[in-house]
């Protein structure tokens, strides 16, 4: 049983380096457990306790994802919008 705090989703999201969206959507998904603290599925109030969200990125961060393309553009490259 957590003693902390539980967080509301704004501060929840910044925790974990997310939108509010993405924290909904992970929530929605099962990746990050939520307490509804509202009135029933009418008038939802969504709260995250610390320990999952701790469990959350250390989820991600042991996962191994392969890196992200590096474009190979040319030194000289300037895009026209910049």
């Amino acid at each position: 049983m957590s003693l902390t705090q539980p967080l509301p989703p704004k501060q929840a999201a910044a925790f974990i380096g997310c939108s509010v969206d993405q924290l909904r959507r992970l929530d929605r998904a099962g990746e990050i457990p939520s307490v509804n603290i509202g009135l029933g599925k009418i008038r939802q109030r969504r709260v995250y306790h610390l320990e999952d969200l701790q469990a959350f990125k250390q989820r991600r961060a042991s996962s191994s994802r392969p890196p992200a393309p590096q474009h190979n553009q040319p030194a000289s490259y300037q895009p026209r919008w910049a």
